[in-house]
């Protein structure tokens, strides 16, 4: 049994005739030209890959990348999908992608795709699409829990099937736009930091019972003009592993760079990557990558806004979110560049079940008193187009092409929490009676009781997150 670590969430596992591919991503950037691998999968490197089978854990584009898919085409892999409360995901790949063989797995349920090769997907958080895959192949046992953030009840039901891992992949950083493109916050004061990602990384591995735990799907650097600045707040796995192996008493940290790899016959093989030349690293690689950024720029520069596109999408979203969301009233501010102090303000309130726009307004956060607006989101005219015509403002924020400024905070939570439930099909909340989605959900009945735990521990006890999955020694 052979694994190798491609890209950024990458993950390519052999064993005897079958080959798996997690959430290919090897091509290029994604997000606007906003992320880019960190660092480059070499070319050699994804010449060697031939899958016989794919999985992709969620939606976002890091993970669920057009390009790097559709050049697997020519293996004719089965493409395999978390079985989620709705038909979004595999609905995307039917109608976007040309897989002949592409199969749903239910949350749980061990599948067995080859000769001592078994995997499980374990799907979490009702709002998004997420989950975690635990692969058996061979004597090794491995959970790639990428991005999700599994915890309570639901790990201990993967470790009642598993007892213990020997490779744990998981996060260390955050997609998330707060508080860096909220403006008005101040970044260094706030809950979240580098650190607190690294804290969560090593709970979640103590909790995992693993042998090693290995830094992952966080990768990235930054190089498009608006958000350059963000490479700042990289959390090097280098940190994550010195701290990791400093505290836990359970698992070891290993970095694996691009294209490192562990066998069953000859164990590590980690390719060097000095991660502490980073800042020289993003130079060239903006250099090298020049001309697709400016081509980006052109592109943004040229879009104009497909206003009925946009009315269209709005106003299937007001007619959607219905109570308890229908006191919300916000605006989208399209310019070419986020710099741009002028551009239109699209004004939507679902309670008034309007959406009016307002053109060659000039920026100010005024804007929120004078228009009674929650918050208004500064975002390019390009990108707008693209999420209000493919659906995908559920990928939106993680590229962190916006800037958000609220009137009260947690208004922006809201309104993307209810943007995803829209765009995965359950808005009106009466969709939940839907048969996909009451079955998926009673086989995740323990997420319930997770949720209550998590109330209790952050809500209730105010605890930093890392205690939802272990208590860590003082460092």
């Amino acid at each position: 049994m052979k694994f190798t670590v491609i890209s950024h969430a990458c993950l390519y596992i052999e064993h005897l005739d079958t080959r798996l591919i997690i959430d290919p991503w090897f091509l290029g950037s994604c997000y606007w030209r906003s992320w880019w691998n960190y660092p480059e999968p070499a070319n050699e490197l994804i010449s060697s890959i031939r899958p016989t089978h794919i999985y992709l854990t969620h939606l976002h584009w890091d993970h669920f990348h057009g390009p790097s898919l559709r050049a697997l085409y020519q293996f004719d892999p089965v493409l395999l999908l978390p079985m989620s409360p709705t038909s979004r995901m595999i609905n995307d790949i039917k109608s976007d992608f040309k897989f002949s063989n592409v199969k749903e797995l239910r949350h749980g349920k061990e599948y067995h795709i080859g000769k001592e090769f078994s995997l499980s997907s374990y799907q979490f958080n009702p709002i998004f699409i997420d989950s975690a895959l635990a692969i058996r192949a061979g004597n090794t046992k491995l959970l790639n829990a990428n991005d999700a953030k599994t915890f309570g009840w639901s790990l201990k039901n993967i470790l009642k099937r598993y007892q213990s891992f020997d490779f744990v992949f998981r996060s260390h950083s955050s997609a998330s736009p707060h508080p860096y493109c909220f403006p008005e916050e101040n970044i260094l004061t706030s809950q979240r930091m580098p650190s607190d990602f690294t804290n969560d990384f090593i709970a979640f591995s103590e909790a995992a019972n693993t042998k090693y735990a290995v830094p992952f799907a966080s990768s990235h650097v930054y190089l498009h003009r608006d958000t350059l600045k963000y490479n700042q707040y990289y959390n090097s796995p280098l940190l994550v592993e010195q701290a990791h192996n400093k505290l836990s008493t359970k698992s070891k940290a290993v970095v694996m760079p691009s294209g490192s790899s562990w066998s069953s016959q000859t164990g590590f093989n980690i390719i060097n990557h000095d991660y502490t030349n980073i800042s020289s690293d993003i130079k060239r690689m903006s250099e090298l990558h020049a001309a697709s950024l400016e081509k980006e720029y052109y592109k943004c520069s040229d879009a104009r806004l497909r206003q009925k596109g946009i009315e269209k999408y709005f106003k299937g979203f007001i007619n959607s979110a219905g109570f308890p969301f229908s006191r919300l009233r916000f605006g989208f501010f399209a310019v070419s560049s986020l710099d741009d102090l002028q551009g239109t303000l699209i004004i939507v309130d679902t309670r008034k079940l309007t959406c009016v726009f307002e053109a060659c307004v000039p920026f100010s956060t005024s804007l929120l008193e004078d228009f009674k607006l929650d918050l208004i989101i500064k975002v390019s005219s390009r990108v707008l187009n693209d999420c209000t015509s493919k659906s995908m403002f559920n990928t939106f924020s993680a590229s962190k092409l916006l800037l958000v400024y609220e009137r009260k905070r947690g208004k922006a939570s809201q309104l993307f929490s209810m943007l995803d439930l829209f765009e995965n099909d359950m808005l009106p909340l009466w969709k939940i009676l839907y048969a996909r989605q009451f079955i998926v959900f009673t086989g995740r009945i323990l997420e319930l009781f997770d949720a209550f735990y998590f109330i209790f521990i952050i809500k209730c006890r105010r605890l930093p997150l890392f205690r939802l999955w272990f208590r860590l020694p003082a460092s």
